[in-house]
């Protein structure tokens, strides 16, 4: 199990330090004692927005860091003992870390280092023995564990090799007979039996006639990667030598027998041959090839190749690989086996000054970690944390190196996972929420203006932003879309939108990590499906001649667009409509009965009409009209004498005559 120092552990180891060292004469780098134990508790209110990578760690910037831890340091006399700070702190891309050595206040960078080492996913590589613990550490990196070494002095990553030019050499046995091709004659035998020169245990390898001899060719593929089972592509591509030993001897004594190597077009080189054993004595040859043969990709072919006039068997007894590379920068008094970096995308500044923590001039560290960079740090587990380095400052005896570490005070035990300090840090394990799933949207379509839309929840989300748009919403247009809700915590919304037409709803979910892809597109559309109101007047007539008479339609409607007007089923007037009453005013009609009716139309389509009838009279009397700007006057008609009226007339008068002679007679 990892041993899990959290941060209230660390308080009472520190508050115990305090009185372990008091018997020393300390200079505290902080300013009382309670200021260097009250931030240690993680700061769950983080806001990280103003962090500067600049090597100058200030309040504006670090107070928010999630955590601030304090550790205590004997330094060595010419720098002071006490208390040294580091920050974490994260965003959704980054990780932040600043290191505040207060005790180092000697500003040389000679030969000053620094790294960091990190479990992101709790990886525990506690075994029984160092090489089973360093087989867990090595498949840990890139896979949980990480580190970055940065070197002060030359301001870049610390080299994993040295930069000189001593070499370390190494042997490997090669029982893999894939590394071996025979283009000429049979081979027998396992690869195995090139281990011991001195068994009875053999490769053996039948001639063949090739038209003017009999030949043997064996091709030994030396891939210089495989030969290493740590960093083999840093080590194989480093590899500077080769030197190869083989034991062989033939049933006969054979005319030549030699080693080459091929080029990059697989033919053997004439101009590198080294001459082996002929005889029948088993007997071996040393063959030093150097990296200036080797290909582009860090590997070499060696042929072995024999030619006589007669058959012959060869047997090879022995083949040694002795291989020769770099040296591992040493660092930490050699404590770090491997000074390997696997983070190599990052920023870092540093500092020779004062900080809050320490008036003193000393140094500074700020790091930020791209969290591409850091594998599984989406596990949610506790982020484990090692930092140590060089500088001017003993953090064990007789060294100018430094370690902050669980327990380990004389080393640097990146191997060790129970030695890393571990954290909580609020967004790790978290992960960006999925696309959200907007359902249908029902019913559609609808005379509703107000929209409801309802998605799928999910866990890994805190809120939603909703958009709108008047096309399908996806990530290209995304940026173009009205967001019409943001940050809500349901997930569902209810839109009121303005009028007629089709909507598109898109939704983004967010964490603290950031937002999601967009959700699928659905859309809506609000349609008017009730007609316009009208009411017209009554059906009415008028004396031909009598201008000014209006026909009033009472109209309303919640999408007005258009009205026309027919007379006798021709148009007569049109225009956009606003949804108020509407009046036509009739002028010049002949005596005749005529239909006025009054279509409407909506922005929905809907239709509706009204018809009136109007009838002009010929007037009976003579009317003699005089109009003015304000009203208008009439006089009636002088009719011409019509015939008939005159012959009834003088009949009416004769019988009118005569009535009255009989009248007269009477009388007398």
């Amino acid at each position: 199990m990892i041993r899990k120092t959290h941060a209230k552990e660390v308080l009472v180891i520190l508050i115990g330090s305090l009185f372990l060292t008091s018997v020393f004469t300390i200079r505290p780098c902080i300013n009382s004692e309670y200021d260097a134990v009250q931030n240690i508790e993680q700061n769950l209110e983080f806001n990280i927005s103003n962090i500067i990578i600049d090597g100058n760690i200030t309040s504006n910037e670090w107070d928010n860091a999630e955590q601030k831890i304090a550790w205590y340091m004997d330094a060595d006399p010419a720098n002071s003992d006490g208390y040294n700070y580091m920050y974490l702190a994260e965003d959704s891309d980054n990780l932040y870390i600043a290191v505040d050595l207060c005790s180092d206040q000697t500003g040389s960078t000679t030969e000053e280092w620094i790294g960091i080492w990190l479990n992101t996913n709790e990886t525990d590589t506690t075994a029984p023995s160092v090489s089973e613990r360093r087989d867990n550490w090595y498949n840990g990196l890139n896979a949980g564990l990480e580190s970055l070494i940065f070197d002060t002095e030359n301001n870049r990553t610390y080299p994993f090799l040295r930069e000189d030019d001593a070499l370390i050499g190494m042997a490997n046995d090669y029982t893999n007979l894939d590394d071996f091709t025979v283009h000429l004659g049979s081979m027998d035998g396992e690869a195995s039996a090139l281990n011991n020169f001195d068994d009875s245990d053999y490769l053996n390898i039948t001639s063949e006639y090739n038209g003017t001899h009999y030949v043997y060719r064996l091709d030994y593929n030396a891939t210089f990667r495989d030969f290493y089972e740590y960093f083999p592509e840093i080590f194989g591509s480093h590899t500077q030598r080769l030197d190869l030993n083989l034991g062989s001897f033939f049933n006969i004594t054979v005319d030549e027998h030699f080693m080459t190597i091929l080029d990059q077009n697989g033919n053997l080189r004439s101009d590198i041959e080294v001459q082996l054993n002929t005889g029948t004595t088993n007997d071996g040859d040393a063959y030093l090839h150097s990296k200036a043969n080797y290909t582009a990709d860090n590997y070499t072919i060696v042929s072995f190749n024999a030619i006589h006039s007669a058959p012959f068997n060869v047997s090879l007894s022995f083949l040694k690989t002795y291989f020769q590379r770099n040296y591992t920068s040493n660092l930490a008094v050699g404590t770090i086996e491997y000074p390997y970096s696997s983070i190599k995308n990052y920023e870092v500044e540093y500092t020779f000054g004062t900080t809050e923590n320490n008036n003193t001039d000393h140094r500074v560290y700020e790091f930020k970690i791209p969290k591409s960079e850091l594998e599984n740090y989406t596990a949610d587990t506790e982020l484990g944390v090692l930092i140590g380095g060089y500088g001017t400052l003993a953090g064990w005896p007789n060294t100018h190196n430094w370690v902050y570490a669980a327990t380990e005070q004389t080393g640097i035990p990146e191997q060790r996972t129970a030695e890393y300090l571990y954290y909580n840090m609020t967004m790790k394990g978290m992960v960006l929420p999925d696309a959200p799933t907007i359902q249908d949207i029902s019913p559609d379509p609808t005379e509703d203006l107000e929209i409801s839309i309802d998605w799928n929840d999910d866990e890994n989300a805190d809120s939603w932003n909703v958009y709108r748009y008047i096309e399908e919403i996806t990530e290209a247009n995304l940026g173009s879309a009205t967001e019409i809700a943001t940050e809500i915590t349901d997930s569902n919304y209810t839109d009121t939108v303005s009028g007629l037409g089709t909507y598109w709803y898109a939704v983004v979910a967010n964490n603290l990590l950031g937002s999601s892809p967009v959700s699928n597109s659905e859309s809506v559309s609000v349609i008017d499906g009730t007609a316009p109101q009208i009411t017209g007047p009554s059906d009415f007539a008028y004396g031909y001649g009598e201008d000014g008479y209006v026909i009033n339609w009472t109209c309303s409607d919640d999408y007005p667009e258009s009205y026309t007007i027919q007379k006798n089923g021709t148009q007569v007037a049109t225009g956009e409509w606003d949804g108020s009453d509407i009046s036509y005013t009739l002028v010049d009609l002949d005596p005749n009965v005529y239909n006025f009716t009054l279509i409407l139309e909506d922005a929905g389509g809907n239709l509706i009409s009204d018809t009136v009838i109007v009838t002009v009279n010929q007037l009976s009397t003579t009317e003699t009209s005089t109009t003015t700007t304000s009203e208008t006057t009439t006089t009636p008609p002088n009719p011409s004498l019509d015939p008939m009226l005159l012959v009834a007339g003088v009949g009416v008068g004769a019988a009118v005559f005569l009535l009255g002679i009989v009248y007269f007679l009477r009388k007398k």
